[in-house]
């Protein structure tokens, strides 16, 4: 007998779809299955080429998605199909990524998580690749450019688009997007202002974590599975009022990335390992709480009523109010 999920289809996929996900592209899609069961989809118009070219923070996405859900999964070409278990309701609705400072303090990281402590060897191998790696991302235009299509500069965008960056995550305040464009890529987005904002951020914190995968390991499946092993981490961290942010150009840049997993992958088995993400851990504060969580699409342009679109006819998609699969500016 197949086990019926604890939750309705449209409960599950709000969960599911408040996983992470790069420049907060949301890269999912859901469609219910026979007997209780949830299909996860990879949303490839959400891909970023940039900074993601091989997919893989896209998969981890989903894998996250997947995590939510707390149930067993499978992979059948690009489908996850998911038999969900009971999700951690409340602590899911809690969590949330940070930008910026962290409370400053010794976070309370789970137990025997592997966490990398302030001030160490690796540490400092973390800190020295966080800045190899913001020199060259952000003198690269076409990241720059890709970062900046997924900003929302005002709160019309923020509203109509339920996904990206909102302005206020930038420390700016609303403007036309004419405006806001090249004013941010040019005068903020620089590798001496971002790497000014990493290190006081990174001074604030008192761990780091590094998720690595064994190199023959790479592909969909591996990285879904990480992406579990992510949520479950995220969701513990949130238990213990960590604060969490993600540090990933340190994965993203391969040179960079080489160079992290040689120096602080250091025995023979973990050398055959590489960086996948990194994140920087600290104490949550009141002030963190409360700031708004970042938006999600409607349910209506995320969940599949067939295996084709989103809608299952021409009515439902000139109705709805956002067209499905549209991204950038």
């Amino acid at each position: 007998m197949v086990p019926q999920p604890t939750l309705p289809f449209r409960e599950l996929v709000a969960l599911a779809s408040s996983a992470p996900s790069s420049h907060n592209s949301q890269p999912w899609l859901f469609k219910e299955s026979s007997g209780g069961g949830v299909e996860v989809r990879p949303d490839l118009t959400r891909a970023l080429p940039v900074c993601d070219p091989k997919q893989r923070e896209l998969w981890v996405s989903v894998g996250c998605a997947v995590g939510v859900l707390n149930g067993t999964w499978k992979l059948e070409g690009d489908v996850v199909r998911v038999t969900p278990g009971v999700p951690r309701v409340e602590v899911v609705k809690k969590r949330r990524s940070v930008r910026g400072a962290h409370g400053g303090g010794t976070a309370d990281v789970p137990p025997g998580s592997g966490c990398v402590a302030k001030g160490g060897d690796e540490w400092k191998a973390i800190v020295e690749a966080v800045k190899e790696a913001d020199a060259i991302q952000w003198s690269d235009d076409a990241y720059r450019d890709e970062l900046v299509d997924w900003i929302r500069f005002n709160r019309k965008e923020v509203d109509e688009r339920r996904d990206g960056l909102s302005y206020a995550c930038t420390g700016s305040p609303p403007m036309p997007r004419f405006i806001g464009r090249p004013l941010l890529k040019w005068l903020f987005l620089t590798p001496a202002t971002q790497l000014k904002a990493d290190l006081e951020a990174i001074a604030t914190s008192s761990h780091f974590k590094v998720f690595a995968l064994a190199d023959d390991d790479a592909g969909p499946a591996a990285w879904i599975q990480l992406g579990v092993e992510l949520m479950d981490f995220l969701l513990d961290c949130t238990e213990r009022n960590v604060a969490v942010s993600f540090l990933n150009q340190c994965c993203q840049v391969d040179s960079v990335n080489a160079t992290l997993k040689a120096s602080l992958l250091g025995d023979d088995e973990n050398k055959r390992k590489t960086p996948v993400v990194v994140l920087r851990l600290g104490t949550m504060t009141p002030d963190l709480i409360a700031k708004p969580r970042a938006p999600r699409r409607p349910l209506d342009d995320i969940i599949l009523l067939s295996d084709h679109r989103a809608y299952d006819d021409e009515d439902d998609l000139k109705a709805s109010p956002v067209v499905f699969g549209v991204v950038g500016s």
